[in-house]
């Protein structure tokens, strides 16, 4: 039996090597062009001049005009110290898992909220994220993403965060962590390794993904050039 025919794999070009060039309707059929499977795009409107229900409403036929497979990148604030802003972010983030339900896209990539320490610039990775979060932080995201996780069960759609630095799921461990606390079986992973390496408290290649894999739902390659 051949690879193929054991496993589904689709590959997806994501959004943003494009959109600093090229508007949304511009990339879907290049995309297709190049013979992708399929297209990760924004969960909203980059410009912020469509609501989420109206821009999902345009980007999607788009993808079934081109032919193409379709997820979104979904970013939340459940850390937010406003409860209003929080209940606001679940709520079009539950929005977004409804269409996707309705429109038989069987998996998000996900986000929580940026955690930042105010000393350290956005890049040094090693001390915001996951190293810098407080006990109240990591509470109020595993509320949010229980929440979540049982309305995505509820339409049977799969939320995979991303390890990506800045997020408390940077690394392997930490993205574990929080996926073990919140213990919903549609809340699962992205692995995103080129994130991983950049962070100077990541492990092997072969070390984080002994530790992420039988929490993944979900898998961004790309290379990565370092610069001194």
């Amino acid at each position: 039996m051949s690879n193929n025919e054991c496993f589904d794999f689709r590959v997806y070009m994501h959004v943003n090597f494009l959109e600093n060039s090229f508007e949304v309707d511009q990339i879907i059929p290049r995309c297709a062009d190049a013979g992708y499977d399929g297209i990760e795009l924004r969960g909203f409107d980059i410009n912020e001049k469509m609501s989420t229900a109206q821009y999902l409403d345009y980007v999607y036929p788009l993808t079934e005009k081109y032919q193409l497979k379709v997820t979104f990148g979904c970013p939340n604030d459940p850390v937010n110290r406003d409860v209003n802003v929080r209940k606001a972010s679940l709520e079009n983030f539950k929005y977004v898992i409804g269409f996707a339900a309705n429109h038989g896209i069987p998996s998000l990539n996900i986000f929580g909220s940026n955690i930042l320490n105010p000393d350290l610039d956005y890049l040094d990775f090693e001390g915001n994220g996951s190293a810098y979060a407080t006990d109240a932080q990591w509470k109020m995201s595993v509320d949010y993403f229980q929440e979540a996780g049982d309305f995505a069960g509820e339409k049977g759609v799969d939320l995979c965060f991303e390890t990506h630095n800045c997020y408390i799921h940077d690394l392997a461990y930490a993205t574990v962590r929080l996926l073990e606390k919140i213990n919903r079986p549609r809340v699962k992973a992205n692995l995103d390794f080129g994130n991983i390496y950049l962070h100077k408290k990541s492990k092997s290649m072969q070390e984080e993904f002994d530790l992420i894999k039988d929490h993944i739902g979900y898998v961004h390659l790309k290379n990565v050039c370092l610069f001194n």
